[in-house]
């Protein structure tokens, strides 16, 4: 710091523009280090259950975590068959609402039908119209008489 100070003031009695000192630095290794580009990171799922440490308790977290993945990766395509379950039975119940719809109408018309049918049955306009006609005949046959 002292010799910059020392620069300056020398450079001040000349008006020199070309007589910027060269300032050298120190940069710590750690720094150095820590300033080195960091390559990304790869996301890896340990397969492995062997133990890593001599304690061996990071191996056995690590086959917890990979019983617990694949439990979860489990219980996932067994909710994604439920769920599709539930659409089909969605759809199936919208359609069995259209069809009861429909069998509903068909059976009031049937009903409307068989009333009428019904009312045909008893013969009042039939035998109305035979004993009509029966009599116009008979009527004829008399005056021709």
């Amino acid at each position: 710091m002292d010799n910059l100070i020392q620069l300056k003031h020398t450079d001040l009695g000349t008006t020199s523009v070309n007589a910027i000192p060269a300032i050298t630095t120190v940069v710590p290794s750690t720094l150095v280090a820590s300033l080195a580009p960091i390559a990304p990171m790869a996301t890896t799922l340990l397969v492995s259950t062997t133990s890593t440490s001599s304690t061996g308790t990071s191996g056995e977290e690590a086959g917890k975590l990979v019983k617990a993945m694949e439990e979860m990766s489990i219980q996932t395509t067994y909710m994604d068959k439920l769920q599709e379950k539930v659409t089909s039975l969605e759809t199936n119940y919208k359609l069995a609402k259209i069809m009861h719809k429909e069998e509903v109408k068909n059976a009031t018309r049937m009903n409307e039908r068989l009333k009428a049918l019904e009312k045909d049955l008893t013969l009042k306009e039939p035998l109305g119209q035979a004993k009509e006609h029966l009599w116009s005949n008979i009527i004829d046959s008399v005056n021709d008489i």
